[in-house]
């Protein structure tokens, strides 16, 4: 190989060495690895900053793997005034890329999330800054759950005296509560605060979704549900959009909701397994909103009836699989379990 012909394949590869240095975490194939080397951008314990090239928009990528089970947190809150965006993915590659966690003007125009990690797993972490390409610097911590972070660690609801929820922290907030004997329980934050709440009612850790609600009240939350003596209910209040505190209500009523004033009123679902149609039957209610989740309390369909009757919900597009129908009205309220063929 003569002299030109070596300098012009030599030239060649700093070129790709040169572009593939410039556009590390440039994509989710390529993204910066966090594992205490230099190309984190390591700026300081658990700070580390994001670079950018180009306008607005602009991601950057960064692979992170758990050293620990528990809470991992990230936040660009109080390190810069740049208007940040993060997101986070299980795993190392890029598809399926399935949302874990994201956040958006938690604090002002600064991100803050926390979600859960288990030791030995990898996930891809996000920055975006959406108004300029300056940098910014960010944290990621690891550490244990703090009481009402986790279903694990959930606080004691009470029924004599105001719950707090407290989402400061950028998480969830759980609580647990036991029915002293057969009747129904109601949880609301109606009337307690001006924030956007949602609430989840769980019979345990792995998800089992009893009931949901999500706007009964404005932006505020309500369910009713019948219950069991000696039954404990895991409760979730979701962080939605919320980063401050609010106050909620738990009461207890030895009295099922079959037996409320609206007694003579249908809440039907058929057929059941549905395979293109629903036919939800409100007879005898009025101003009802029925809406359909997914076992993870995912909103995917909803209609509102004004005087009662017979609504029909297109499931046709959803997948196999089962679901729950939220049937709401003034004092009324009833979850139904559908399955989709």
């Amino acid at each position: 190989m003569n002299i030109k012909k070596m300098i012009s394949t030599f030239t060649c590869l700093l070129i790709v060495v040169f572009t593939l240095t410039a556009q590390k975490g440039s994509s989710c194939s390529n993204p910066i690895v966090i594992d205490g080397t230099g190309e984190t951008k390591l700026i300081s314990p658990n700070t580390y900053e994001c670079a950018f090239s180009g306008g607005e928009n602009v991601k950057q990528w960064f692979s992170f793997k758990a050293t620990q089970s528990g809470k991992i947190s990230l936040t660009s809150c109080g390190l810069t005034d740049e208007d940040t965006h993060v997101l986070v993915y299980p795993g190392a590659f890029c598809e399926p890329l399935l949302l874990t966690a994201e956040s958006d003007d938690f604090c002002g125009f600064q991100s803050r999330v926390s979600f859960k990690g288990t030791q030995g797993n990898d996930y891809l972490i996000v920055w975006i800054n959406k108004k300029s390409s300056n940098g910014f610097k960010w944290t990621l911590t690891e550490g244990d759950w703090a009481e009402g972070e986790s279903c694990t660690v959930p606080k004691q609801a009470n029924a004599t005296s105001v719950n707090v929820c407290d989402h400061s922290a950028g998480t969830d907030q759980w609580f647990t509560y036991t029915a002293p004997g057969a009747g129904t329980i109601t949880l609301s934050s109606c009337g307690n605060t001006t924030e956007n709440t949602l609430v989840k009612v769980y019979s345990n850790c792995a998800g089992e979704l009893i009931t949901i609600n999500d706007e009964h009240c404005n932006q505020q939350s309500e369910v009713i549900f019948d219950c069991s003596e000696a039954t404990e209910y895991l409760i979730l209040w979701d962080k939605v959009d919320a980063n401050t505190s609010y106050n909620w209500s738990l009461s207890y009523a030895g009295i099922p909701t079959s037996f409320t004033k609206h007694k003579n009123a249908r809440a039907l679902v058929s057929p059941n397994p549905a395979k293109d149609q629903l036919f939800v039957d409100v007879s005898g209610l009025q101003q009802v909103r029925i809406e359909l989740f997914s076992m993870t309390g995912q909103s995917l369909r909803s209609a509102y009836s004004d005087s009662g009757g017979i609504e029909t919900i297109d499931v046709s597009m959803l997948n196999a699989g089962i679901y729950l129908v939220s049937i709401e009205a003034d004092d009324f309220s009833k979850v139904i379990k559908i399955a989709k063929e």
